[in-house]
């Protein structure tokens, strides 16, 4: 097992800070850390970089962030906090995006974000069960502006309008990437 997810997993698990909203933002800003963490370092970083095609490079972050998100969660024996899921993941992708950006010298569309955002969205709701009226209640803790994006790309997923997550991104997903050693 990748000992920088076990690591990550084992901080979840750590004693909480007593104000909720101090947790809440605690919480997000160490799953986002150890999910950055995890997609920079040397032992992972070309394995999930693959899992970013050529073409939807956006979608491609919405799937690693997801899955790092997942992978943490996954570790932790399932104790991230269900509304620390979509606002790390969120914080994650928007990174992953920064960092392609600068790879590729060009922004991403507001097309290509709003894209991405339903590619998120739609992977986690997937990955976790999530019906359309659980997705809108964890959309209530983002702020203002992750509010936005998310709503215009929850309502493009809901009504099929958004880009939709491409099926080989998934199905070529690198196999072992919990198994990683560093």
């Amino acid at each position: 097992m990748n000992p920088n997810i076990q690591a990550a997993a084992s901080m979840m698990n750590a004693e909480p800070a007593q104000d909720s909203d101090a947790r809440h933002e605690s919480n997000v800003s160490k799953a986002k850390e150890n999910a950055l963490f995890i997609f920079y370092d040397k032992a992972t970083h070309e394995q999930l970089m693959s899992m970013i095609q050529d073409g939807d490079e956006a979608g491609g972050a919405a799937v690693v962030a997801a899955t790092l998100i997942e992978s943490i969660d996954e570790k932790s024996g399932g104790n991230m906090p269900d509304d620390v899921i979509l606002p790390a993941a969120i914080e994650v992708m928007a990174d992953i995006m920064d960092y392609l950006e600068q790879r590729r010298n060009a922004p991403f569309s507001d097309k290509e974000h709003a894209g991405a955002m339903a590619a998120l969205m739609k992977k986690l709701a997937d990955d976790y069960g999530t019906t359309p009226e659980q997705m809108k209640e964890a959309l209530q803790g983002l702020n203002q502006g992750e509010l936005d994006q998310a709503d215009v790309a929850f309502q493009q997923a809901v009504e099929g309008g958004g880009q939709p997550m491409q099926q080989e991104q998934t199905q070529n997903a690198p196999q072992g990437l919990l198994g990683v050693q560093s």
